[in-house]
């Protein structure tokens, strides 16, 4: 073999050994900031928080994809047991912020509108499979609250509904509890002082930039959305989640209507979404930042509501 053969080999071997090393050490960098990102923002530090965060330092990243590392920090996370504290893949935040979904190769546009559905005896279904922004706007949900205006008994439905903007939800509990009422806090221990109202827009970017040195953030109903008073029945599931549960927990503990199903997430606090700038576009960190206490002083975050009934009050196979 020649001496010119030989040096090149070299070269190259260097070159390889160089790069996995590189490469490693690129996905391990990323990965840290991930955990100091989590670290610096969740909205308690506890001993159990700062050492997993020590752990989360030093996970062993052997591969340089985000699939790999936002799996494996996914994994990581789970030891802390908050809700709202995970990665979330393009897929996912395309479900998560546009409703959009892939199915057999295309994407398409599901919606989860609020739907009311009439039944005899001035009995109405409002059905809300989710409390993304763009469904409430003050005119389509004021439009929902005129159909809803010669109802004497409304079951609200919110199974499978995860959650979404914190305005969207107290839109709707203005229509019920008809003047501005403090339902609970928003609570941030780790960076927050002082405290602010959460205003009456959808916009999320506002809600961030707005508690993000605060560490209390009341919630308040608003004007100007009616006064429904029909007798409420609530019919939840185990997917009924953050601001669904804060829905359920503010009629049941304000207005006294009753909860059906077999429980709740018990997932009660502010998530924060991020882009994670490094990776191809649509990865997105979700860290919690808040933590919701009703005004009852009672956190829900692990726990869920008290039904007062499993079984629903009405047929909900056609629902």
């Amino acid at each position: 073999m020649s001496k010119q053969l030989v040096a090149f080999l070299v070269i190259i071997i260097s070159f390889l050994s160089f790069s996995v090393h590189y490469s490693q050490h690129t996905a391990k960098k990323q990965s840290q900031i991930i955990c100091k990102m989590v670290y610096e923002r969740i909205y308690q530090v506890t001993p159990h928080v700062k050492k997993w965060y020590q752990s989360c330092l030093n996970l062993n990243i052997e591969k340089s994809s985000p699939q790999y590392i936002s799996h494996k920090l996914n994994q990581n996370f789970q030891r802390l047991n908050f809700s709202h504290l995970y990665i979330m893949n393009p897929e996912q935040t395309k479900w998560a912020w546009q409703g959009v979904k892939k199915q057999n190769g295309q994407w398409v546009e599901v919606d989860e509108s609020p739907k009311v559905i009439k039944l005899k005896n001035q009995q109405t279904v409002l059905k809300i499979p989710s409390f993304r922004g763009e469904y409430f706007t003050s005119k389509k949900w004021l439009n929902v609250v005129d159909q809803l205006k010669s109802t004497n008994t409304l079951y609200i439905d919110l199974r499978d509904n995860l959650g979404g903007n914190f305005v969207a939800m107290l839109r709707v509990l203005s229509s019920f509890i008809c003047k501005p009422t403090d339902i609970g806090k928003l609570k941030n221990t780790n960076t927050g002082v002082g405290e602010v109202q959460l205003k009456n827009h959808l916009d999320e970017r506002l809600h961030s930039a707005a508690m993000a040195d605060k560490e209390n953030v009341v919630l308040r109903t608003f004007e100007g959305y009616g006064c429904l008073q029909p007798k409420l029945h609530i019919l939840v599931n185990r997917n009924t989640g953050s601001t669904s549960e804060i829905l359920a927990d503010s009629l049941q503990g304000l207005l006294n209507a009753k909860v059906y199903g077999p429980g709740t997430r018990g997932g009660v606090v502010m998530g924060m979404n991020y882009d994670i700038e490094f990776w191809p576009e649509g990865y997105t960190l979700s860290i919690p930042e808040a933590l919701y206490i009703n005004f009852q002083g009672q956190a829900l975050e692990g726990v869920g509501l008290l039904m007062d009934q499993i079984e629903y009050p009405i047929d909900v196979s056609s629902i």
